[in-house]
């Protein structure tokens, strides 16, 4: 037995009075004369051993009745579950799951409302003098706070479904803050789910021996769902005006073969491409969209499928800018008439020519190869800005100067770049060539033995250290190589061994090197992402080659308009895309202006795309190292009288105040009959 209030039972200090009353007696006798008194002696010693047994047993009554009377106030009860308390209020976070995967059909309707009955009948189970959290998958700052019993009952109310999916631990992370801040008291974690595995990982947790674990899983009836996992395009820049391929991960979630899915391919909402797929149980595929598309100006794709009842994942939204050129600077002294000469006939080029007194390196980043040619000095701010140019996956080409070619190791060894040793004068010629390389891949349509390769005639060897990282692209045949590329962060360096003079080598005048400029400036840095990921992705890059004048951006879409701040990152502008929380397109453009920067495409999360789920067993399984755990899959409103039973126990304080009046009527009867 418990009591929900111990501290009355100081009370029973009371039983002391009956007992002083009893010793002390307080009666007045009254004298009366008699003539003879033999008669009275007699009477009064036959009486006097049933007046002291009913005096024994009034005091007896008067203290068993002060001793239920206190008992009562102290609200005894025998507990019936973990959840009992003695005494103190109660803490409890509840969280209800309202993700996408809730909207799926349970015995009893939607699972996302059955969620929220339940939540409302764990909070009425409570005390009004009870505090509760109330958590869902947003866990943003206002659900933080700990609550009165009839604000939770309002947030409930107000819970809609979201994109975002919070993992266990980031639940718990949260109802812990909220435990410690009130201190001293009962807490209670209740978490109200479907119990999807790829959100609830319960093995291996520490669980806090002060909180009452409390698990309500929701059975989700639905096991068939088809997802577009994501799209992407294989090359590198998207041409203006020519086919592209789209690839479109599927994925069959279910249990059941899937024939003739139809999969819709639509460009600035013009169908572009229809295919039929075939998807085996719990089978993904790539399948393949060509089409072609017209014009230079932003593309607003979607991709969909029909699939019922589970539909955010049904369609994927995605955008895209086509090239229509791509910017060389060229780094040096003058000009050089071979590198003028690739760029120079070609539309899809642009070649910026700069000396090395004259860089502005903000620009960087709108150029998708740099050329540093024979330079003789290297300033810490050209690499600083070149190591953040590599960041955002640049290019950069290094052609050693024929005066001071050791100039670049300072720069060359801070990144893993082999050094540049002192110049070896010997007729060489080229060895090899690793035609599988970007720059190279289908440009040799057939080699023999006799295949006609660049000649050398001074070169400086590239030296590698223990830390030197990167591949040889061109050989020659003494085992140095004439061109070397390390991968850095995001981006490449190339490294020539000579410089692009005739006395040197005729490499500039062979024929493999239009194509290797060419493909050097192509595979140079990547596109944008074609779409983000509501809450995944957080902020996303605008075009390098956009001039942002204003600090305020506006970002509208179809349903949501907000106005962040672009920052300046590793060199390029940056926008917040946290608050997001819709699907789709979004036009981006500065505050008050017209012009728009870019276009980005965002989706919901595929996470709630799976449909495997934690039985209760499973759920039991994981948590059987918890000191206190209860899993309840009964209905809101046995749930809520459960709970209630379980808070307060068998309630014995009734009992204790019929006792106390019926030791009172006796003491009364004792007092009239016994004279």
């Amino acid at each position: 037995m418990q009591f929900v209030y111990p501290g009355f039972l100081w009370a029973l200090a009371a039983i002391s009075i009956p007992i002083i009353i009893h010793l002390f007696h307080f009666r007045r006798y009254k004298k009366i004369v008699f003539s003879d008194i033999r008669f009275l002696q007699q009477l009064q010693e036959q009486n006097k051993s049933k007046q002291k047994l009913k005096d024994l047993l009034v005091l007896l009554c008067r203290i068993l009745a002060v001793s239920a009377m206190v008992l009562a106030f102290a609200q005894p009860f025998i507990p019936l579950g973990q959840n009992s308390k003695t005494g103190g209020n109660n803490v409890v976070s509840v969280f209800v799951d309202n993700s996408f995967s809730m909207n799926a059909q349970g015995t009893d309707g939607a699972l996302f409302e059955m969620a929220k009955n339940k939540a409302r009948a764990i909070v009425n189970a409570y005390d009004n003098h009870d505090k509760f959290q109330v958590l869902t998958n947003d866990l943003n700052g206002s659900e933080q706070r700990v609550v009165n019993k009839t604000e939770a009952l309002a947030r409930i109310d107000i819970i809609e479904p979201t994109p975002a999916s919070a993992n266990i631990l980031d639940i718990w992370a949260k109802q812990n803050t909220a435990f410690l801040v009130e201190g001293n008291s009962y807490f209670h974690s209740y978490i109200i789910s479907d119990f999807q595995q790829t959100q609830f990982k319960l093995s291996g947790i520490s669980p806090d021996s002060n909180i009452n674990y409390n698990f309500i899983p929701l059975e989700n009836k639905l096991m068939q769902n088809i997802t577009i996992d994501s799209v992407y395009i294989n090359t590198p820049f998207i041409k203006a005006n020519e086919p592209i391929s789209l690839q479109i991960k599927l994925t069959n979630h279910g249990k059941t073969e899937v024939e003739g899915l139809v999969v819709k391919v639509t460009l600035n909402k013009v169908q572009k491409a229809l295919i039929n797929v075939n998807l085996a149980a719990e089978e993904s595929l790539v399948a393949e969209a060509k089409f072609t598309h017209t014009g230079d100006t932003w593309q607003e794709g979607e991709v969909s499928i029909t699939d019922y009842p589970i539909t955010f994942d049904d369609k994927l939204y995605f955008t895209f800018k086509p090239t229509t050129q791509h910017s060389i600077l060229y780094l040096g002294k003058g000009t050089n008439k071979f590198i003028n000469a690739v760029y120079a006939n070609d539309a899809n080029f642009a070649l910026t020519q700069n000396s090395f007194g004259n860089i502005n390196y903000q620009d960087f980043n709108k150029y998708n190869l740099i050329i540093v040619d024979e330079p003789t000095e290297w300033s810490s701010g050209l690499s600083n800005e070149l190591n953040n140019y590599l960041e955002q996956g640049g290019q950069i080409l290094i052609i050693p100067s024929s005066e001071n070619s050791t100039v670049i190791n300072n720069f060359g060894a801070f990144i893993g770049l082999p050094v540049y040793a002192n110049a070896i004068n010997q007729s060489l010629k080229v060895n090899s060539v690793n035609s599988q390389h970007i720059l190279f891949k289908d440009v040799f349509k057939q080699r023999t033995g006799n295949t006609d390769y660049p000649m050398v005639s001074i070169h400086y060897p590239l030296q590698k250290e223990s830390k030197t990282r990167g591949k040889a692209v061109i050989t020659l045949n003494n085992g140095n190589d004439l061109l070397w590329q390390t991968a850095v962060k995001k981006g490449n360096v190339y490294q020539l061994a000579v410089p692009l003079k005739e006395t040197y080598s005729n490499l500039q005048q062979h024929s493999m090197f239009v194509p290797m400029m060419l493909n050097m400036a192509l595979g140079a840095k990547k596109n944008n992402p074609i779409y983000y990921v509501i809450k995944q992705n957080k902020q996303a890059f605008l075009p390098a080659e956009k001039t942002i004048t204003q600090k305020l951006i506006v970002i509208k879409g179809a349903k949501q308009e907000l106005i962040t701040e672009s920052t300046l990152y590793q060199g390029q502008k940056v926008i917040q895309t946290d608050a997001i929380n819709s699907p789709g397109w979004f036009k981006v453009t500065e505050k008050g202006g017209s012009d728009v920067l870019s276009i980005l495409a965002f989706n919901d999360n595929r996470t709630e795309s799976s449909m495997n789920f934690l039985s209760e067993d499973a759920i039991a399984a994981q948590t059987e190292t918890f000191n206190k755990v209860t899993i309840n899959t009964s209905d809101a409103q046995v749930l809520g009288a459960q709970i209630s039973s379980e808070l307060s126990g068998k309630q014995l304080w009734r009992w204790f105040i019929i006792i106390t009046l019926l030791l009172l009527f006796t003491e009364i009867a004792l007092l009239r009959l016994l004279r």
